[in-house]
């Protein structure tokens, strides 16, 4: 049986990417083993949770600083990145472990665990992770693949100059044409990074297993309910344009669901953009588990994904929000970065699209959506049937099939 080593430098719970592509690699009957860090405690429960319902081989550091001995390597390793990233940005030589130390703290001990598994494949998942997989590949003499769910080179800055940039950018002209395969999570992503590979990037989006019920009519006096999520509610995610629009609104029927962790100081941020009567139909919910989101989110009507194009990074993607939408029913209301204006001009009549820093967009979504409820029941139908016959996990997982490990593995 031919193993494949998936590897990411955080907590598996976090990257439904990466669970999704090891469990279809276990269905496919590849021996699966996972290497990943813990540094949140409370999402050591859902990892556990995923490694039991597939019962997949691991290597696992807990570097929570909840226990003596995890605090110490939590402390350690921040210190050691420091080390390694001002050392990076003073002298900006040839790459080497000090690069890779500065994208991921734990990259000895996961380059080790990676090396000891002696897998047939080896995929990185975040730029972290790049380096492990190409050096557990070289001592292995295996293959190695990456998985661009982001830019990576522009996450933080679009300043070519910044130390960010600087460093991954470097990262990523070494150690990308060396790998086997790649593939990335949006067709523009994929683009930008076909520079550095003479193969083509395919785009394996990020889509959602089936989730097949039906979706529920809104009744005439029912509340318009919007909703977003993500690991934290903040500032600067695009929402206090549509707080800003509901000011407007504050008339209509609608409400804002908001899914995530939230601070005290924020939650005070987004109360006083908000006026009273807005701020009253605002709901934030604390984080759930991730295999949950998707269910949860048919309880709402539109899904916000009020992406601000900024840094680049955000203006190429396409999250895995607006997939969750889709295969829950839910209409769309986007922001008009680069990848979203694509994607729904591909496939049309799923909802709006607007303009980033002008709010009457925004508005005259909502109001047609308040005033005309037949319209929002075509977008969310419409929605629903692309999920159920196109963009779904079961049918994008062909591309591995067809063109992937046949070429990678001989599979």
């Amino acid at each position: 049986m031919k193993k494949i080593c998936l590897i990411t430098p955080g907590h598996i719970s976090s990257n439904p990417r990466l669970v999704k592509e090891a469990e279809y690699f276990q269905q496919q009957g590849y021996h699966v083993h996972l290497v990943f860090t813990q540094y949140l405690e409370y999402l050591q429960k859902e990892d556990e949770k995923i490694i039991k319902a597939n019962r997949f081989s691991y290597s696992v550091l807990d570097w929570t600083g909840k226990t003596k001995t995890s605090g110490i390597r939590r402390l350690a390793s921040g210190l050691l990145q420091k080390i390694a990233f001002k050392a990076v940005v003073v002298k900006r030589g040839t790459v080497g472990s000090a690069h890779f130390v500065s994208l991921n703290r734990n990259y000895h001990w996961q380059k080790q665990q990676a090396s000891k598994v002696k897998a047939d494949l080896y995929i990185a998942h975040n730029l972290g992770a790049l380096p492990v997989a190409v050096a557990a590949a070289k001592v292995n003499r295996a293959k190695c693949g990456f998985d661009a769910e982001d830019l990576h080179t522009h996450e933080v800055s679009n300043d070519s100059t910044h130390p960010d940039v600087v460093l991954k950018k470097s990262v990523e002209e070494a150690l990308l044409p060396e790998l086997t395969y790649m593939i990335a999570a949006s067709p523009l992503i994929a683009d930008n990074y076909q520079q550095y590979r003479k193969n083509k990037i395919d785009t394996v989006l990020n889509v959602f297993p089936r989730l097949e019920f039906t979706p529920a009519e809104i009744s005439p006096e029912e509340p318009l309910k919007l909703f977003w999520f993500s690991q934290t509610i903040g500032p600067g995610r695009g929402l206090e344009e549509v707080i800003g629009a509901l000011n407007e609104l504050h008339d209509k029927n609608i409400e804002m669901h908001l899914l995530g962790a939230l601070s005290s100081e924020d939650e005070t941020y987004f109360n006083r953009l908000a006026v009273e009567k807005v701020r009253e139909r605002i709901h934030y919910y604390p984080p759930i588990s991730p295999d949950e989101v998707l269910p949860f989110s048919t309880n709402f009507h539109v899904g916000l994904a009020a992406e601000t194009g900024f840094p680049l990074n955000r203006d190429l993607c396409l999250t895995n929000k607006i997939f969750t939408y889709i295969q829950g029913g839910l209409a769309i209301l986007a922001s008009d970065t680069k990848a979203q204006q694509l994607f729904l001009h591909q496939h049309p009549n799923l909802g709006f699209i607007y303009k980033r820093g002008d709010k009457a967009g925004i508005i005259d979504a909502l109001a047609t959506y308040c005033h005309d409820k037949s319209i929002l029941s075509t977008h969310r139908k419409n929605a629903y049937s692309l999920g159920q016959n196109e963009l779904n996990w079961e049918l994008e997982t062909t591309i591995y099939e067809t063109q992937i490990l046949p070429s990678v593995l001989g599979a």
